[in-house]
């Protein structure tokens, strides 16, 4: 029986949004459980994390359907689209604090 990894199926942009989203997951609910006092990480729902993962899935299969039919372009604005919002999120937004 062989072993399919489906990491080694998807695409360079695909691979990389994984790892990058998912770091940046990894490090914001640690921060949350060590440094927010207010919001622990008690107070997220397994529904919530169900969610995200399926998002997270989601999102990189869509990235790989646009790079197996050739559509570099496309694929690397849908890779940049939730990174440049997560950017925007933390450096814009949360520094108006009037």
């Amino acid at each position: 029986m062989e072993n399919i990894n489906i990491i080694d199926t998807l695409c360079i942009p695909a691979k990389y949004f994984l790892i990058i989203i998912t770091t940046y997951l990894v490090f914001n609910f640690i921060f949350q459980f060590f440094f927010n006092k207010k919001n622990k990480i008690k107070d997220i729902k397994i529904g919530t994390l169900f969610l995200l993962l399926l998002l997270i899935l989601g999102w990189t299969s869509i990235i790989s359907f646009f790079c197996n039919i050739k559509q570099n372009y496309i694929t690397w604005l849908l890779f940049a689209i939730p990174i440049l919002y997560i950017l925007y999120k933390k450096f814009i937004v949360f520094t108006k604090k009037i």
